[in-house]
């Protein structure tokens, strides 16, 4: 299974068993068109292009019951609704000692290798993991990108799952395909598709997964970066 088609089918299979999970973004029915499909407006909701205010609302959903899934259309727009992740989404278990809590999920295309140019391909998983109450998960396999998708929409904290647009299929074909001649994609082909189990299987938070075994160097990675350090290893 490719790495983007495994994300939409562990929220699809998801969506299915859990009627609170919704799916909030710009232009959402259209990049989402089969869980339009399936869920209707009800579940997929397009929002006008304002960060703030859509991840505001999802964090409302949220406190009212609900399970947001909230997109942006790229990560470097996070900074947009900085103030509902920071000061509301991560500090609300905090802030009530436990009492409350936020199951909302985050879901960014994230990092760059294509010419997008200096705000819109930025990675930024080291500045959101460094905000208490959240967890970010940047899955470098398709097994890992449904295994961390099943895992965020079962997690009842916020998290914030990025997507690495080289190895997205319709990120690399709509990002940098052929509007832009002569741009090469550096990430090696085994990072794009794989093996993905049956079912969508859960892919615990906070734990490495272990690539390939050696004896004198440890090479810690994630997202594309796995995927250059095996061949590197070769």
């Amino acid at each position: 299974m490719r790495f983007d088609h495994a994300v939409d089918w562990a929220l699809e299979h998801a969506m299915a068993r859990d009627r609170r999970i919704v799916v909030i973004g710009e232009d959402i029915h259209m990049i989402r068109a089969p869980l339009y499909t399936r869920f209707g407006r009800e579940r997929v909701l397009p929002t006008p292009i304002s960060e703030s205010a859509f991840v505001g609302a999802a964090y409302g959903a949220a406190l009212g019951g609900l399970r947001p899934v909230v997109e942006l259309v790229m990560v470097d727009f996070v900074g947009v609704a900085m103030d509902a992740l920071l000061n509301h989404i991560a500090k609300l278990e905090g802030f009530t000692g436990g009492r409350w809590r936020c199951p909302l999920l985050l879901r960014a295309p994230c990092g760059g290798g294509y010419g997008d140019g200096g705000q819109h391909e930025q990675a930024l998983w080291g500045m959101i993991g460094g905000i208490p109450g959240l967890v970010v998960a940047v899955p470098s396999t398709p097994a890992d990108a449904a295994g961390l998708m099943t895992t965020a929409l079962a997690h009842d904290g916020p998290v914030v799952l990025l997507e690495h647009k080289l190895l997205s299929d319709l990120l690399r074909t709509s990002l940098g395909g052929g509007q832009r001649p002569g741009v090469r994609f550096d990430v090696p082909e085994a990072g794009r598709d794989g093996h993905v189990p049956h079912r969508p299987e859960p892919v615990p938070f906070g734990r490495a997964a272990v690539r390939r075994e050696g004896r004198d160097v440890t090479v810690a990675s994630l997202a594309v970066g796995v995927h250059r350090a095996l061949e590197a290893a070769e």
